[in-house]
């Protein structure tokens, strides 16, 4: 009699733990997973995909180009704290055959050392 009761205690316990994993781990293990960034790290605004910046292999998306000048004087706490959300930043993509060296898309960058002139940021200038 005292062993079964003993086995019932420790089945219900298994069971109860179960039940508290299944209700409370559900959402540590979904943030664990991570999820795609939506939002400005800088205004949290909806991103647009044409304004980020590449930092150190991770694409950071922003709401407007104006964020990137805000975002590059403290770029890790601005990645730490997307991370802490669960949020899984983009890998930069490799770069293909024929794409040239310093274009990435990277509309909000100063392009002024390229040569391309101020008046057109890719090729208003003939070189």
């Amino acid at each position: 009699m005292r062993k079964e009761r003993s086995i019932k205690r420790h089945l219900t316990a298994i069971l109860s733990l179960v039940v508290i994993l299944t209700i409370y781990g559900g959402g540590v293990f979904a943030k664990q997973e991570g999820q795609p960034q939506k939002v400005c790290p800088i205004l949290g605004g909806e991103i647009d995909m044409s304004a980020y910046v590449d930092y150190e292999g991770e694409r950071v998306y922003f709401c407007c180009p104006g964020c990137k000048a805000t975002f590059l004087k403290n770029p890790d706490q601005y990645i730490k704290d997307m991370q802490s959300k669960g949020i899984v930043l983009e890998k930069v993509p490799q770069a293909r055959v024929g794409d040239k060296p310093g274009h990435t898309g990277d509309r909000g960058a100063d392009h002024s050392s390229m040569g391309h002139g101020d008046d057109h940021p890719h090729g208003g200038s003939m070189h």
